[in-house]
């Protein structure tokens, strides 16, 4: 059961997935359990199928062992932020009645400093006087040293840029 902290998820490709989307955010399935905290997911907001992005963060519960993980809490997002059209998914093939079924939307939204929350970035990082994501993320430095010290959502606090230099960018 990982903890996982500062991450943002742009949006994908314009290449089309099994179900036909262009480009998910999250998708959580079997029996994930984790703890995720500081989350930005930021999708394309077209206006057409063909130019938005699909789910930012979808539930496959197609395993009972995921709902499980959700209801007793072995599977959390804290301090996240999702900004997409299409929000919130919840799937399961094996059970087409949906007696297996978790609100993704209510339990997202029902976690401590969770929102749904349009946000500007530019390469992948707010501005320096961005008030949605800085100042608003969970030092987990506090709770495990393993962690550094920060209080933004995302990978990035608004002012240093730390892919320079060993990340690849592909060419726009």
């Amino acid at each position: 059961m990982p903890m996982i902290a500062n991450f943002t998820i742009e949006p994908g490709v314009d290449i089309e997935n099994a179900s036909g989307d262009k480009g998910e955010g999250i998708l959580l399935r079997v029996a994930t359990a984790a703890k995720l905290y500081n989350v930005l997911v930021h999708g394309r907001k077209g206006a057409t199928g063909e130019t938005e992005s699909g789910e930012c963060l979808e539930l496959d519960g197609t395993y009972s062992g995921l709902v499980d993980n959700v209801n007793d809490g072995s599977l959390s997002i804290m301090n996240s932020i999702i900004d997409c059209n299409e929000p919130f998914k919840y799937s399961n093939a094996s059970d087409p009645a949906n007696n297996l079924t978790v609100d993704v939307e209510t339990w997202f939204l029902g976690q401590d400093g969770n929102s749904t929350a349009e946000v500007m970035l530019t390469n992948g990082m707010p501005a320096a006087t961005d008030t949605v994501l800085l100042g608003n993320g969970k030092d987990l430095s506090t709770e495990d040293s393993f962690f550094e010290a920060t209080d933004y959502i995302g990978a990035f606090d608004g002012t240093t840029d730390w892919r320079e230099g060993w990340t690849y960018a592909p060419a726009q």
